[in-house]
């Protein structure tokens, strides 16, 4: 990205509009959760899905939690009901920044300050993924452990282009999941091995050396 304008030195073809500044809760709403007493067996074993954070890794979707809870324990705590498809996981503790997309509506335990995508493409944040968890563990602080409070995360400076660019680079993702010999991705470690270019353009969230278009990634993926 430039200092001089905001637009990135390579981008899908057909966009030349300036990326704007924004912070993170200009396009999402941070929700922490909560647990149930663990003592009682009423607030346990239901069909509310419920994460913590060791549940997260490598995947880029959440289909199912570990742990269930009844509706009863859901209104006994502070956790919070999060939309399907329209949330990224985030780990907040004891190892921050893993993320997943949530597949079906549930909730999590306080070891999360999850993103609820508001005016934004679900994909093209999730693709920011490294970025996020490397400023959030800039800024965590703790004296047991290090933890990023819904708040802190608020205040992240984010560059967006327009939704319907962030909607063609968002798209490029679920390319990404299908199974093919040539391409192998590990969210954690943001590698693609087929082209390095793609793991700087997309999961390090900046633009770099080679050339990109939405209709070469495709074929990419057909290989």
């Amino acid at each position: 990205m430039t200092e001089q304008v905001k637009v990135p030195e390579i981008r899908f073809a057909g966009f030349t509009d300036p990326w704007e500044q924004r912070k993170l809760v200009d396009i999402a709403e941070i929700v922490g959760g909560g647990t149930p007493d663990t003592n009682n067996s009423n607030y346990w074993d239901g069909d509310i899905d419920w994460y913590a954070p060791a549940e997260l890794g490598n995947n880029i979707y959440a289909e199912s939690s570990t742990r269930k809870i009844t509706q009863a324990g859901f209104d006994s705590c502070s956790t919070k009901m999060l939309p399907a498809d329209k949330t990224i996981l985030f780990t907040s503790r004891a190892g921050i920044g893993n993320t997943a997309i949530l597949r079906h509506s549930a909730c999590t335990n306080q070891g999360f300050q999850s993103l609820v995508i508001g005016d934004a493409d679900v994909y093209f944040v999730y693709s920011m993924s490294e970025r996020i968890k490397k400023w959030a563990e800039e800024k965590a602080s703790g004296s047991t452990f290090l933890e990023i409070s819904g708040r802190q995360l608020e205040t992240m400076p984010v560059n967006l282009p327009s939704l319907v660019e962030q909607q063609a680079i968002g798209s490029f993702f679920p390319i990404l999941t299908t199974s093919s010999p040539f391409i192998s991705v590990s969210w954690n470690c943001c590698r693609i091995s087929r082209n390095p270019c793609l793991t700087r353009c997309l999961c390090e969230g900046r633009w770099s050396n080679g050339d990109l278009r939405y209709r070469e990634a495709r074929l990419i993926s057909r290989e």
